[in-house]
């Protein structure tokens, strides 16, 4: 039986486990107000007496936005609880936070992802962590940790061929190439909001449906960018294909500037049009 607790920003995939064989729900409990927080914005957490005399696997399925520190908080005050109760655990971000942080650029600096991950199974002692579509997937650091990378791009490209079956897959920038292993181009940046590129390194998508994927939007900077290099050749239409949806002005902002947008739930955003929880179950179930 696999015992699953999911924090305040992960609730949005209850409907789903609800009644899926093999899983039982963890429901957090709530304070005298009724909530999971107190007036001062201390976040409260109580899973319940009831999870002492549980067995099987304990799995805390986490969503690192739109609160990535009270999010935190919330995440380590419930493995405290499944420490001290000597439960197996494992951890499933759907956007696991501070995962840009995954290098150290400068001196004074942190990996604030591995030291994280780090912290996770060193202090609390989880034994798995699952993380969709991060941004260090292939970090060479990650080879002493018990961690998955978990890849959504087959369920995105799906949502997209359903609509556009000619579409031609490609990535804004090398980075998310390597990870969705696509074709990507070389960026400019000029500051958080602007990214330019060499269009003419795009006139093979004349005339094409162009899906254009990447892993994270905060101000859009990067799929707005490249909107206005592409449609110099004149693509057939422009379609975005995204992970992870940070920012809500980012999201806008490519609504705006793109025939339509494909976004995953692995953050609870109205505009999210494609759902993970499929994907979260067969690889939990695995």
């Amino acid at each position: 039986m696999v015992n699953l607790i999911l924090t305040t920003t992960a609730q949005h995939f209850g409907a789903y486990f609800k009644d899926r064989m093999g899983f039982r729900i963890i429901p957090l409990e709530r304070n005298k107000d009724g909530k999971n927080s107190f007036p001062d914005g201390e976040v409260y957490v109580n899973v319940g007496s009831s999870l002492l005399d549980r067995e099987g696997r304990f799995i805390v399925v986490h969503s690192g936005a739109p609160d990535p520190n009270g999010g935190l908080a919330e995440l380590e005050y419930i493995l405290s609880v499944l420490k001290r109760a000597n439960k197996e655990i494992e951890v499933f971000f759907t956007y696991m936070p501070y995962s840009m942080q995954d290098k150290i650029h400068a001196e004074g600096e942190t990996n604030a992802a591995e030291d994280l991950l780090q912290k996770l199974v060193q202090y609390y002692g989880v034994k798995k962590i699952y993380a969709i579509d991060p941004h260090f997937h292939s970090a060479s650091w990650l080879s002493n940790l018990p961690f998955v990378s978990v890849s959504p791009h087959g369920v995105l490209t799906s949502a997209v061929k359903t609509d556009y079956p000619d579409a031609i897959f490609v990535s804004p920038d090398a980075g998310h190439e390597k990870r969705a292993q696509i074709q990507g181009f070389k960026k400019t940046r000029t500051d958080s909001y602007t990214v330019t590129y060499d269009s003419s390194s795009m006139a093979h998508l004349t005339g094409k449906t162009v899906a254009v994927v990447d892993d994270i939007i905060e101000t859009g900077g990067t799929m707005v960018g490249f909107h206005t290099a592409c449609s110099v050749q004149k693509p057939k239409e422009l379609v975005a294909v995204v992970t992870h949806g940070v920012l809500p002005e980012g999201i806008l902002r490519l609504q705006k500037t793109y025939v339509r947008v494909y976004l995953s739930n692995t953050i609870s955003r109205q505009e999210a049009n494609v759902d993970l929880a499929t994907l979260i179950f067969q690889t939990l179930s695995l």
